[in-house]
This record gives C-alpha cells, structure tokens and sequence, in this order.
C-alpha cells in the first residue's frame, strides 16, 4: 500500500489571518499592490496628520501675531540740568570745619543754663553758671585781706618818710600786698571759671548737661568728659568728610569742583571744592579720606547728615536746576501730540506731556506724570492707548 500526502481537508485551508499576513509581506517585498481600501486608509491619515500641522502651526502663526508686544520700562527722575559731566560719585557726611565740646575749668552744680539746642551764640555769651557761695565767700575774704596789706603798706609808707620805719619794714609791707593781691585775684578767678562762656560763634549742636547736674573730673557712660556742657559747631563753614577708593583717587584734585546732594534733601544742589586729599590711604579699608567744603550752606543743613558728592569735570557755567525728566525715547508724537505711555494692570495708557529736550538724552517734563512713574521705553510704533502690554526681564 503506497503511502501519499494526505489531501487536505477544509479544515486544512489558510485562515484569513494568514493570508492577510502573506499579503502584507509580499506588498513590502513589492511583489504585489496594497488592497485598494489599504491605500485609502493610509491616505486619510496622512491627510489628518498633514492638517492637524497646518491647524498647530496657523495657531502659533496667530498668537505670535496677536500677542501683546513686550516692552521695558524707564522712570521718570529728577535730573540736574545743566551741570557738567560727573566724573565720580561718593558718600560720606557733613561736618562743621570748626566744632568744639565746651567744658567748665570747674566742678559743682549747675544753677543756671540759658541756652538750648539749635540757638545761636556769639562769643562771650553766657552758657552756664555753676554754684558759687563758697568762692564769693572766699573772694570777699581776700579783698578784705588786699585792702588791710594795702592800708598796712601806705602806714609803714608814712613812717619812712618820717625816719620811723626801717627798710625792711617797708620791704615786708610790700611783701604782704603782694601776696595778698594774688590770692584776691586768685579767688575772682575762681569765680570767673564758674560762669562759663562761649569761646567763638556759633550754634548749639548739642546740649551735655542742664541745671541741677553736677560737674566732676571723670568720663560721663556716653563718654563725655565729666565737665563737658554743650558741642558748639560754626555752621558758617559746613564741609563733607568722604571715603574715596584707592583706585579712584585719580579722579579727584585739590581745587576740583563738586556737587553736594543732601540725603534728607533729595532736590537740593550746593556747588562745593575739594580742599583736602589725604596724604595716606586706609590700606585696611582701600580707601583715601577727602574731604570737600560747601560753597554756600545754608541753616538747613546740619552736621552729621549723610550727603552724596559729585565730582564734575569742569566748573559750571550756568544756573543748575532739579528737574523732573525721562528719557527722551520714552517719549513719542501721537496724533500731533508728545505723550509717554504708563503701565497699569499691563496696560498701557497714553499721557501727554509738555516740555523740552536736554543735550544728554532726557526729556525735562513741565507736564507729566510724577517723580517714580515707570514708562515704556521706546514705545512701538503700533502701541495705543489701552492696549495689553507684557513686560520683559528688566
């Protein structure tokens, strides 16, 4: 009996996962064409992949063209116009060129004192009186004492001239006068030093001590002498003591010009000179102490205020004056007009201003926002009032 291959059965013949298997093999070994409802297939999705780019990139295309633009802002400052070039800047403090701690030569209590703070004394004013009974006591007695020697030697005189007095009887008498005027003018100096009075003009910066406190030789808990009353300072000559760096010290000469900003006065100038460069650097600190004088202080200024100084390259040839500015490319025409655009809520709003131009860039505003308002700098051309506005990375 001959064997053969077994004929196949139904149940034998390829499932339809096989053929689709062949057929999608044979397609990439291009040895047959997709099935037509394949290609179709695959067409649709590229077509949805192809617009779902083009919807994706029109989006940013979009938002790109209506994003609100991004801009920086400026301030709006004081400036000082018409001052030359700075050519360095410090801080340091104002002090008075001549200022003294008055003390009394004597010690006890203190009756009267009929000066305060800030008050105005000329030379040989009265600061304060200490107790004195004792030593108006004492002077008393030596006056009583001069004049007794002073009788005592006119007696003796009257003898000599009539041969009943020695030489050296005359000699003693003028002895005992002396003496007894010394001590006279001791005890009236004794009550001179319990008045005491201002040395020199000038003004009350502080006052020490007040009636009913006791002087004594010794140091006060904050320092003071035990006899000090009052710290007299000339304001009449006001000067500011700075700390310039070492590598800038080149920067500044004897005689050079300079511009003294009161801290506690933000819009004041006062034109000052530098009279004193050190002659040795803080080698601790790499600095050189300088100090500048005030040209023309004025009762507002006060010592120990902290000033900011100003070298200017050259002597100023007109009036310099604290003006209210911006930069001049915060400010654009709109519509005829000059207006600057502020920022609420990242919206822009037009401003109109009025003013003039200044040779270094900024626009003084005799109309205008205020001192500290921030502005767009150089606004863009499209920029309205009202519009949205995103602010960059200052």
């Amino acid at each position: 009996m001959t064997q053969g291959h077994p004929h196949p059965t139904p149940d034998a013949s390829p499932r339809p996962a096989d053929r689709a298997l062949e057929r999608d093999l044979a397609v990439l070994r291009g040895e047959s064409a997709a099935p037509a409802s394949t290609r179709r297939r695959r067409r649709g999705r590229w077509v949805v992949a192809i617009l779902l780019l083009l919807a994706l990139g029109g989006y940013a295309v979009w938002r790109s063209l209506n994003a609100p633009p991004e801009v920086s802002l400026v301030t709006v400052a004081w400036r000082d116009v018409g001052a030359p070039a700075v050519t360095l800047s410090a801080s340091g403090y104002l002090e008075a060129h001549r200022q003294i701690t008055l003390s009394s030569k004597a010690q006890g209590k203190i009756v009267e004192m009929p000066v305060a703070e800030s008050q105005r004394v000329a030379a040989g004013d009265l600061i304060a009186r200490l107790e004195s009974e004792e030593a108006r006591a004492s002077l008393a007695l030596a006056r009583a004492e001069y004049d007794d020697a002073a009788r005592e030697l006119r007696r003796v005189l009257s003898l000599s001239e009539r041969g009943a007095a020695s030489t050296a009887e005359v000699d003693r008498a003028r002895t005992q006068q002396a003496v007894a005027r010394a001590r006279r003018d001791l005890a009236q100096v004794a009550i001179d030093n319990r008045e005491i009075r201002a040395p020199i003009d000038g003004t009350v910066i502080r006052k020490i001590r007040d009636v009913g406190e006791f002087l004594t030789i010794g140091v006060t808990a904050e320092g003071d002498p035990g006899t000090a009353l009052v710290t007299l300072a000339d304001l009449s000559s006001l000067e500011v003591a700075l700390e310039v760096g070492e590598t800038e010290i080149s920067k500044v000469a004897i005689g050079a010009v300079a511009l003294v900003t009161p801290e506690a006065m933000p819009r004041k100038r006062y034109l000052a000179d530098v009279i004193e460069i050190a002659a040795m650097a803080d080698r601790q600190k790499g600095i050189v102490p300088v100090t500048v004088r005030i040209r023309e202080p004025d009762p507002a200024l006060l010592p120990e205020m902290s000033a900011k100084v100003s070298f200017l390259a050259s002597e100023p040839t007109g009036t310099i004056e604290v003006l209210r500015a911006a930069p001049t490319a915060a400010v654009i025409e709109r519509d005829g007009r000059r207006v600057v655009f502020t920022v609420d809520d990242n919206v822009a709003r037009a401003v109109p201003v009025a003013g003039r131009e200044t040779d270094d860039g900024y626009f003084v505003l005799e109309e205008g926002p205020q001192e500290g308002t921030p502005l767009v700098d150089s606004p863009p051309r499209t920029l309205q009032d009202g519009d949205p506005v995103a602010l960059g990375a200052s």
